[in-house]
């Protein structure tokens, strides 16, 4: 749809819709780690990789549709939504491992209260990290919630990102620039 600014015509950016094509590379990187995990794929840390890259852009995405539809990013409202995604899912994963530590006992039970705490605050990695742990090292006994180190970057990056991208909004408004291509060089 054209417009005009400034007195010269421009084109509005196209719409960041929904793209089902994402969903089966998103599958295929699940699909990498599980089989890394399952010992039949060597290098599947490759999948975590492209699963970050393909939510980052779907994030961005989100972000940017939001403020060019309202004017705005409500961050309130963003991570609101995160959070009722996200969540409920995570809480069932952390009363599963309480429950497998109380009934294995051992190295879990002893385990298990530290990782549920990083996993609840979004700094698993943070706290795997401080305590030397390797993710790709053998455990007699691996860790319950070792995965959610990837959990914590994401989320990690739905708190940061959000506020780079705010920050933006103030700085291309103040000069006149257009968001997507600010979006796109902070992005790199």
């Amino acid at each position: 749809v054209p417009s005009v600014r400034m007195g010269l015509p421009t084109v509005q950016p196209p719409r960041l819709g929904y793209e089902p094509g994402l969903d089966g590379l998103r599958a295929v990187a699940v699909s990498a780690v599980f089989l890394f995990h399952a010992g039949v794929l060597s290098g599947g840390f490759i999948g975590v990789d492209v699963f970050f890259v393909i939510s980052g852009f779907l994030i961005t995405s989100l972000i940017v549709s939001e403020i060019e539809r309202n004017g705005r990013l409500a961050l309130g409202a963003f991570w609101a939504r995160r959070a009722r995604r996200l969540l409920p899912a995570i809480y069932a994963v952390m009363a599963a491992a309480i429950v497998y530590s109380l009934w294995e006992g051992g190295a879990a039970l002893r385990r298990i209260g530290d990782d549920v705490i990083a996993t609840m605050f979004y700094v698993a990695n943070w706290a795997q990290l401080s305590e030397g742990r390797d993710y790709f090292a053998q455990y007699e006994s691996e860790p319950l919630l070792e995965h959610a180190w990837s959990l914590s970057v994401e989320e990690q990056f739905y708190v940061i990102w959000p506020l780079i991208i705010a920050g933006l909004l103030i700085v291309v408004r103040r000069f006149g620039l257009p968001l997507r291509p600010a979006v796109a060089l902070a992005a790199t």
